[in-house]
């Protein structure tokens, strides 16, 4: 068999005869907020505003218990407080021993804050971590947000001291262990006007920082980074609908940085240590929007964060970490009453079902508002339908496992092609309301065994409902 699309760029995975392979740790968030974040006492990040005592609550009303319950792998404790204030010794280890206690992989920042924090600040909390508590953290990311005006950011405008310092930090922490994977540069978003990113990742450049440690076998870095938040409360729904596709968003960045890196994989001989790509923060906006229907609250909040997650599959992501779990404004968790957003749901929704390996789908007819997800395992092909029309009508369409000349009906054709172990082609055809998600699960004979409904239409506090007795035929419709 051949992959899906021959000639598409895939990121810095083996193209294999089945799909492009979703990571274990891909489905991340971030452990925003808590109720502190640094040492009270002294609090460095003060003059500028931020404080030490959040109120957050992470550590509360069993927000961990649901954390686990929506399906995250990873979980980043970082951000701008974290950096302008470091994390006591003890805030570290109850994040790493509250995220282990659910099955989850903690991420660790290491600040810097414009110099406030040293390299050797940053190899003794790997020691502490890693040696003296044998917590073997493996994933490590090297500050945050170094091209953000001061003083939230650094100012950091070109590359030579974002080089500098995560160098120099990647070189004490990896002495200590060099077995942790880094992270960096954590850039606030993808934006090449000021050459930092290319300057960044030119091998053998004088800012490179992708290539290996002198004298070593490891790398500086193992995961380049940077964060995504494409709107600041202005955005349209036309705008949400079709941005992560749109020439020069995020899909196309990913492009972009994946040719990046694979010359410079190539040039540092890096092989089985191929640099991966990973959003360490995102989310639709940084700032709400005041129109409730297009806020990262919304349903189509939640849509935007499938989509999202489909495209970095797509890419081939190492993980996505969103932005955030419980706070007033992009939570998937209420802070004020505890209440779970669509984002919430649609995240659990894809977490629990979409696994094995990514397929893109082939898509024919009336579609801009249909997106597909499509992933397949040993046992299972599971395909999400996410309708963002809001005409007040539905699509028709139909889904085709297997190859071949489609041969479904309707508004819309889907395929799903080249999977491997089906043995005929099966096609399915039924209909989606406008502004809802569905989900479907076939076995490898083609017969339907689950199906979830998600529509806006039915009411503020609706969650996805599990459609059961629903069997296929081939070229059946089911009512």
């Amino acid at each position: 068999m051949k992959p899906i699309y021959t000639l598409f760029l895939l990121l810095f995975s083996a193209v294999t005869m089945s799909g492009q392979t979703i990571p274990p740790l891909f489905f991340g968030q971030n452990a925003w907020m808590a109720d502190t974040l640094g040492d009270i006492e002294n609090c460095s990040g003060k003059p500028y505003g931020i404080n030490c005592k959040l109120y957050g609550k992470i550590n509360q009303n069993n927000t961990w218990e649901r954390v686990r319950q929506s399906g995250v792998k990873l979980i980043r404790f970082g951000g701008e407080h974290a950096d302008q204030n470091m994390p006591t010794r003890r805030q570290y280890i109850q994040v790493i021993d509250s995220a282990r206690s659910k099955g989850i992989e903690p991420l660790l920042q290491v600040p810097y804050n414009n110099n406030v924090y040293t390299a050797d600040t940053a190899a003794a909390l790997v020691k502490f971590i890693n040696v003296t508590m044998k917590r073997n953290v493996k994933y490590w990311s090297i500050g945050n947000e170094p091209d953000l005006e001061p003083p939230n950011g650094y100012g950091y405008y070109t590359a030579s001291p974002v080089a500098d310092y995560t160098r120099q930090f990647a070189v004490k922490m990896k002495a200590v262990d060099s077995t942790i994977i880094t992270l960096g540069p954590e850039l606030t978003y993808y934006d090449d006007r000021n050459h930092l990113i290319t300057e960044l990742t030119t091998p053998g450049g004088f800012y490179d920082i992708t290539g290996k440690v002198p004298g070593h076998s490891y790398y500086y870095l193992d995961i380049i980074t940077f964060h995504s938040y494409p709107y600041g409360g202005n955005q349209t729904r036309a705008e949400l609908v079709s941005n992560l596709r749109d020439p020069w968003h995020i899909s196309h960045m990913l492009d972009l940085l994946s040719a990046r890196l694979d010359t410079c994989n190539n040039y540092h001989h890096r092989g089985e240590h191929a640099l991966k790509i990973a959003l360490t923060e995102t989310n639709l906006n940084y700032r709400n929007s005041p129109d409730p229907e297009l806020d990262a609250h919304s349903f189509l909040a939640g849509q935007f964060w499938c989509e999202l997650m489909g495209v970095g599959m797509e890419k081939g992501l190492a993980f996505i970490a969103f932005w955030s779990v419980i706070e007033v404004s992009l939570g998937y968790i209420d802070e004020r009453t505890g209440k779970l957003w669509p984002t919430y749901h649609h995240y659990k929704l894809m977490t629990d079902n979409i696994k094995g390996n990514y397929y893109k789908s082939e898509i024919t007819g009336a579609n801009k508002d249909l997106k597909v997800i499509a992933a397949a395992d040993s046992n299972y092909i599971t395909v999400m339908l996410l309708n963002q029309k809001n005409s007040k009508s539905s699509y028709k369409y139909s889904i085709q496992l297997g190859n071949g000349t489609i041969t479904g009906t309707g508004d819309v054709q889907i395929r799903i092609k080249d999977l491997a172990g089906l043995d005929s082609t099966f096609v399915y055809s039924d209909s989606i309301e406008d502004e809802s998600t569905g989900l479907l699960v076939f076995d490898y004979s083609g017969r339907l065994v689950k199906k979830y409904s998600y529509k806006k239409s039915d009411g503020p506090n609706a969650v996805p409902k599990l459609v059961k007795g629903a069997v296929m035929k081939n070229s059946a419709k089911i009512n």
